[in-house]
């Protein structure tokens, strides 16, 4: 859903998932079923347990979202949200680099003398170095190497959180799929090592794999199929991957 998340969307989408799910019998009457954890929830008794989930995250402009649990959406936000946010922020900006990052390392290297400090991209696109004299041991910054030549570097926090970046790729893929179809796509039992996948946060198990575009960023995304090894594997276009699922040998 595209509309503003409010108490009334959320009741309204859950009862919308709800009459799709009594189709696969009378016992899911008053039942909505949480597509990751697969977690039963009654419609009307446990409104407070479960949420609207962005399928990309707010912070990077993600505007659709569908039901999933509280608990689900407590755990995303705090493994995986946050980095693949960061991440996707990064590609919103026409010229986006590391540099533009949130979260930045605290150290860097200057002419080979590690301190404490902060780099950034000025608006004119040259590069401002910020060391403290505070936040550095005593004479620290006085015994930085001058001369002619000015070499940095630094190790960008995100390279250290590339598990859950795809992760965030994966579990978008993964809802984007529950958004056009919904139960038709929860209830296939070869998805539970997806699920054990978002849900543990792990990438090394092999429930889905992302795959670089030779875009930048993809014009439409979108659900479709591709053919590996001549298995038929459901995929998903999300940003600027291709996000293949499906256990691949």
């Amino acid at each position: 859903m595209k509309v503003k998340s409010s108490k009334k969307s959320r009741s309204d989408l859950a009862n919308s998932l709800s009459a799709h799910l009594k189709s696969f019998g009378e016992k899911y009457e008053d039942i909505v079923i949480c597509p990751t954890c697969l977690g039963e929830f009654s419609v009307k008794a446990d409104q407070e347990k479960f949420s609207a989930g962005h399928i990309l995250p707010e912070v990077a402009g993600g505007q659709e979202w569908t039901f999933i649990c509280r608990s689900c959406n407590s755990r995303f936000g705090e493994k995986q949200d946050k980095w693949f946010g960061e991440y996707l922020h990064i590609l919103n900006i026409p010229t986006g680099t590391f540099l533009d990052a949130k979260t930045k390392n605290k150290y860097i290297s200057i002419n080979g003398e590690v301190v404490r400090g902060d780099i950034s991209v000025r608006d004119d696109g040259s590069v401002e170095v910020f060391v403290p004299i505070d936040r550095n041991p005593p004479g620290k910054v006085k015994s930085i190497p001058k001369g002619p030549k000015l070499e940095l570097s630094f190790k960008p926090v995100l390279i250290d959180h590339e598990n859950e970046i795809e992760i965030g790729y994966i579990t978008a893929a993964y809802l984007i799929w529950f958004h056009e179809i919904g139960y038709n796509w929860v209830f296939q039992s070869s998805l539970d090592v997806v699920r054990k996948q978002i849900l543990e946060c792990d990438r090394s198990l092999n429930g889905a794999k992302v795959i670089d575009l030779d875009f930048d960023k993809s014009p439409v995304e979108g659900v479709g199929a591709v053919l590996q090894s001549d298995t038929l594997y459901p995929c998903c276009v999300v940003v600027d991957k291709l996000v293949v699922i499906g256990k691949q040998e």
